[in-house]
C-alpha cells in the first residue's frame, strides 16, 4: 500500500490536531476511540459507526509503510488476538 501526498499532508493535519487537543486537556495515553470524535468533527477523519474504523485502517496503513513517525503522538500495542491497540501522547517534537 503506497501513500500519497494527501496521506502524508492527512498525517500533518492529523497530528496538529491531536497535539492541540491533548495538551488542551492535559491528558496523556488516550485511545483511539477517545481521539477519533474529536478528529471527525473537524473533518480530518472519516466518520464511520464503528468509533474510529478509518483512522484505525489510516494509522495501519502509516505503520506498515513505516510512516508512523508521521504522527508522533501515535504508539501502539499488539494484543493477544494480534489487533492493534493505539495510543497518543503528547509529543515533544
Amino acid at each position: 500500500m503506497h501513500l500519497s501526498q494527501k496521506d502524508f499532508q492527512k498525517a500533518r493535519r492529523i497530528s496538529r490536531a491531536i497535539q492541540e487537543y491533548l495538551e488542551k486537556i492535559n491528558e496523556e495515553g488516550l485511545r483511539s476511540t477517545d481521539i477519533y470524535p474529536v478528529l471527525a468533527r473537524k473533518g480530518l477523519v472519516q466518520k464511520d459507526r464503528h468509533n474510529g474504523l478509518y483512522f484505525r485502517k489510516f494509522l495501519r496503513k502509516l505503520k506498515e509503510n513505516n510512516l508512523l513517525q508521521l504522527i508522533p503522538q501515535c504508539q501502539y500495542r499488539t494484543t493477544e488476538t494480534e489487533f492493534l491497540a493505539w495510543y497518543f501522547y503528547r509529543s515533544n517534537v
